[in-house]
């Protein structure tokens, strides 16, 4: 995976908008662009994670107490959440299953509340009020949130 900005890690505010009209126009593109790289990252280690304990499951016939005993049998490290400083995903056994899930865009550990926008316009796509944005509250929880 590659090294994520600390934009989203470290919660920098944003950069000074420009004076000159080109770079007013671009700024609000390359930010988006920075924030689905990000989100990209937050997948590729969510499956990273989910595959590991789908065989942890396979082999011990329950789901481990916390993502460490994956190391370094089914992952050499655990994979970094792109959204916090130095810190990997979170995770707790929750009944017959679990619950993954990254701090997202805001930084804030929600204990696994997913990001949820009650206004958005779902028509034909009722899980849109799931969709992750740059600007989106809540946790980004594996399985739930797109």
């Amino acid at each position: 995976m590659s090294k994520h900005p600390d934009r989203y890690s470290l919660h920098l505010p944003p950069p000074r908008e420009p004076q000159d009209l080109l770079n007013k126009l671009l700024l609000p593109v390359f930010l988006h662009e920075e924030f689905r790289d990000v989100e990209c990252e937050t997948r590729n280690g969510f499956l990273l994670v989910t595959l590991a304990l789908h065989a942890y499951r396979l082999e011990h016939h329950h789901d481990p107490a916390s993502l460490t005993e994956l190391t370094p049998e089914y992952l050499k490290k655990l994979p970094e959440d792109p959204f916090v400083a130095r810190d990997t995903f979170k995770y707790r056994v929750e009944g017959e299953g679990y619950v993954l899930y990254s701090v997202g865009p805001d930084g804030r550990d929600d204990g696994g509340t997913p990001v949820y926008d009650g206004k958005a316009e779902i028509g034909a796509y009722p899980e849109a009020r799931y969709y992750v944005k740059h600007n989106s509250t809540g946790d980004i929880v594996a399985g739930k949130n797109h």
